[in-house]
């Protein structure tokens, strides 16, 4: 596979490109400015501070939190329950993440390179973001939410139009 800089689009996939710095918790007061600093000038990086709850993994309910007040009978109202038919999700939420050798670090960072992590972020092409979008509104017709049907038919009705204008011409 050819070596291909962040933001360039694939040609293969359609997906382009981002590319994270993400720094530990402990190191961020140290390290997050500086590296902001040092990549600032690169649209195509983004430098984050991880912030997995490790003490949320050990509960025997992931979905609950120790600072949540929420019980698991009563979810969030914003907790998305579209699915397709098959009961599995249209799509995955979270962007594919590929780990990738790691950028140049200014030096009074290169001594924590070992605890950084680099990752690229693949975003799906616009055609795979609305083919996941019409996943999701037919799921919502199928449970019954009618008022979802107009923007359906809307996004379909010009290429249904011309494809029946040319095949009965």
């Amino acid at each position: 596979m050819a070596w291909m800089q962040a933001g360039e689009p694939n040609p293969q996939s359609g997906t382009r490109t981002m590319r994270y710095c993400v720094v530990p918790p402990d190191l961020a007061p140290a390290l997050h400015a500086l590296l902001k600093r040092r990549f600032v000038a690169d649209p195509n990086v983004e430098v984050v501070i991880e912030a997995r709850d490790h003490v949320r993994r050990q509960l025997a309910d992931r979905r609950a939190s120790a600072t949540s007040t929420q019980t698991p009978d009563a979810p969030s109202p914003d907790r998305r329950r579209i699915r397709a038919q098959d009961g599995r999700r249209a799509g995955e939420r979270r962007a594919a993440l590929l780990d990738v050798d790691p950028l140049p670090l200014p030096r009074k960072a290169s001594h924590f390179a070992a605890r950084l992590k680099f990752f690229e972020r693949l975003e799906p092409s616009g055609q795979q973001r609305e083919d996941l979008d019409t996943a999701r509104l037919v799921a919502r017709i199928q449970s019954g939410e009618s008022d979802s049907f107009p923007l359906l038919y809307l996004r379909y009705f010009d290429r249904v139009y011309t494809y029946l204008v040319i095949a009965l011409t």
